[in-house]
């Protein structure tokens, strides 16, 4: 089992960084396409309730930061 504290550690830099809806929507009309939406704003809605998301590049820098510390 993993130690708590590493729990914690987890659940804390997830609810840091997962995005809001408005990010989602923001991200969702200016990178996807310029073409009607084929996501409404029910499903950006659903999928931010349903999932904590966190960019890749959040990520990666934490995934750096951490190999930083290692050397």
């Amino acid at each position: 089992m993993k130690d708590k504290n590493t729990i914690k550690a987890v659940m804390n830099f997830i609810e840091e960084n997962a995005v809001d809806k408005a990010y989602l929507y923001d991200w969702y009309r200016h990178s996807v396409t310029d073409a009607p939406p084929v996501w409404t704003d029910e499903h950006i809605a659903e999928l931010h309730g349903d999932f904590y998301l966190i960019p890749r590049e959040v990520v990666e820098r934490e995934r750096e930061s951490q190999n930083e510390k290692e050397l």
